[in-house]
């Protein structure tokens, strides 16, 4: 792991270094981001945060950004294409549904919050987390009001007297929020209508 995350480094080193080379650096967004966690670690893990919890950076010299350096904020990949059409201008088509929300009002304004809540799946396990609670797809809730060091070892809630009256009003608003999503056993292949289908390729004739 530790070569690989090297290599990483490397491997980011040598764009930003082109960048700066081409005279691109202030005209260019650059988005450093992963899917899962690393597999044996955190890929296809459903239990507290580990197959869900990734990298997301940053970083626009050029940008007149409010914000700098690490935030404390709910972010989840979906919010990546609302947020590039954003920079580019793009209206996304109202009927085109988006589970994302774009990033640029909390980035270039004195915005302190992003989004109350995000959501992950592997198979028909969901995984749904607040800024208080986080339900895993165990079926474990987790106590996420303060950050530990590895970003996985809260606190689990046994005893929801335990915890204060917003923990439990969160964990009533996310339960009521997952029914929305559980659609594994109806519809979690690729969409019909045509969409995400593959056409039989048409023989070439000689």
């Amino acid at each position: 792991m530790y070569n690989h995350v090297n290599y990483l480094d490397y491997q980011v080193w040598l764009y930003m270094k082109k960048l700066k080379e081409l005279g691109e650096e202030n005209n260019t967004i650059f988005i450093f981001c992963a899917d899962n966690g690393t597999s044996g670690y955190g890929k296809s893990m459903v239990n507290s945060q580990r197959g869900t919890h990734v990298p997301f950076i940053i970083y626009a010299p050029g940008m007149n950004l409010t914000k700098k350096g690490k935030q404390d904020i709910l972010v989840n990949i979906s919010d990546v294409l609302p947020t590039i059409a954003d920079i580019a201008g793009v209206k996304i088509p109202d009927d085109y549904e988006i589970d994302g929300k774009s990033l640029m009002p909390f980035l270039t304004t004195k915005q302190d919050k992003h989004r109350d809540w995000i959501y992950g799946y592997q198979k028909k396990s969901q995984i749904i987390r607040g800024n208080l609670v986080l339900k895993d797809g165990k079926d474990v809730w987790w106590d996420v009001n303060s950050n530990p060091s590895d970003l996985i070892s809260f606190s689990k809630i046994t005893d929801w007297n335990s915890v204060s009256e917003a923990h439990r009003k969160e964990r009533d608003e996310l339960n009521k929020i997952l029914p929305k999503f559980d659609l594994h056993a109806t519809e979690h292949d690729a969409p019909k209508k045509g969409i995400g289908t593959i056409k039989p390729l048409e023989k070439i004739k000689k």
